[in-house]
């Protein structure tokens, strides 16, 4: 059985109604069918916008970052992910080697401007509670 085989198997043997998630930081749980449905969107909205190979993500550790690496798998794109924790030097010089791009900050980026990249939103990720 090859890779896309397998990933087909297994994902037909998902209960889409169960519970995949926990959020305790914003008090919600999803299931595996609502959880694909946002990355499916996530992705498309990803293909839409992001007009480079790759893009940039300013998260720490939560659901949306998550959903942003699972949606990438529905994309032709990479993810670049810096950690919000760190300074804006370090975060600057992380994203500044990488060719011009989008750039999904986290609410409290500490950036005080895109530089050559384009800060973007999802305006449906407002279930997250970040946006």
């Amino acid at each position: 059985m090859n890779m896309m085989e397998n990933v087909i198997s297994r994902i037909e043997e998902f209960d889409f109604e169960k519970e995949f998630i926990c959020d305790d930081i914003n008090d919600r749980v999803y299931t595996y069918n609502a959880f694909f449905d946002l990355a499916l969107q996530m992705g498309e909205y990803i293909n839409k916008i992001v007009k480079k190979d790759s893009f940039i993500a300013i998260k720490d550790n939560s659901f949306e970052l998550a959903l942003l690496y699972f949606a990438t798998m529905f994309t032709d794109k990479r993810i670049c992910v810096a950690d919000p924790v760190k300074g804006e030097r370090e975060i600057r010089d992380i994203i500044d080697g990488i060719e011009e791009t989008c750039l999904f900050p986290d609410e409290g980026n500490k950036l005080s401007d895109a530089g050559k990249h384009t800060f973007v939103q999802y305006p449906e990720l407002k279930v997250c509670e970040s946006y």
